[in-house]
């Protein structure tokens, strides 16, 4: 089989596994050569490894607007875009290059951070570099692209990657400072009970943030219930009686005993989330 056939079956392969590829070979008179490219797709290293040892084609990889705003969102995420100067598009641009390089079709990427690429997207131009993609982040975030709870839905059970949850709809109105950076650029979220006891204070909480606290205190109830667990056991495995834990915590022995033994089978205690 003759090189240009090799290479040409190559990149029909390569189309027809990841879809969405355009993968081509052409050859360059001028110079001589074979060039290999694709957009998204398979790793280089990948492609590298299924030509001969001997065989010598330039291989591009290209990455399409997609791919590329999955890149920068997972980097805002990870607090990979603050070691860049916004201004920086070289670095920028290396910084996408370099998380796309060991992803296989990242453009196919899913959950919130394909959620957020996708509203990322939707305020782009339709031709937009990469290095334009990470400076948009790199300048307002991601936080901006999550939507708040709707408080006049009684739908249980709905996922919507892009609906902030209570402690992020809290973080969202009260985070101020590094905490507000951190929130708009790497979703991190404030303690609970700092966001529970500035939500109290508020007087303008709407409908959606009193259900956020509601739903955070569930939620910090069923954290301390578990490290009440790993409390009770640890003490009566260091060799404490029940009567010392009960009075501990201010109930009596057979009380601190039931208590630990409804934990261990999985039944609900009078503070557990009832179903």
């Amino acid at each position: 089989m003759s090189r240009s056939q090799t290479l040409r079956r190559l990149a029909a392969t390569l189309a027809a596994e990841h879809p969405g590829c355009h993968a081509q070979a052409t050859y360059d008179a001028a110079d001589r050569g074979w060039t290999l490219s694709w957009v998204d797709g398979p790793t280089t290293a990948s492609v590298r490894e299924r030509l001969p040892a001997d065989e010598r084609v330039d291989l591009r990889r290209h990455h399409g607007r997609r791919a590329l705003a999955v890149a920068a969102v997972a980097l805002s995420l990870s607090g990979g875009l603050a070691r860049y100067d916004r201004y920086d598009r070289w670095g920028l641009e290396d910084a996408v290059t370099d998380h796309l390089t060991p992803i296989t079709d990242p453009h196919t990427t899913g959950g919130r951070t394909g959620a957020l690429a996708d509203a990322l997207l939707e305020h782009l131009a339709e031709r937009v570099e990469a290095a334009d993609i990470a400076k948009t982040v790199h300048e307002r975030g991601v936080a901006r692209l999550l939507r708040q709870p709707n408080a006049d839905s009684d739908a249980v059970g709905e996922e919507d990657p892009l609906v902030m949850g209570p402690a992020e709809y809290l973080t969202s109105r009260y985070a101020t400072g590094q905490a507000a950076l951190d929130w708009s650029a790497r979703l991190v979220t404030a303690p609970a009970a700092e966001l529970v006891a500035a939500a109290l204070e508020d007087e303008r909480l709407d409908t959606g943030g009193h259900l956020a606290v509601v739903t955070l205190l569930r939620q910090m109830r069923a954290e301390q219930e578990r490290l009440e667990d790993r409390a009770l056991a640890a003490a009566h495995a260091a060799g404490a009686s029940w009567a010392r834990i009960g009075a501990a915590m201010g109930i009596t022995r057979q009380s601190a005993h039931a208590r630990a033994s409804r934990r261990a089978t999985g039944r609900p205690t009078r503070s557990s989330a009832q179903h």
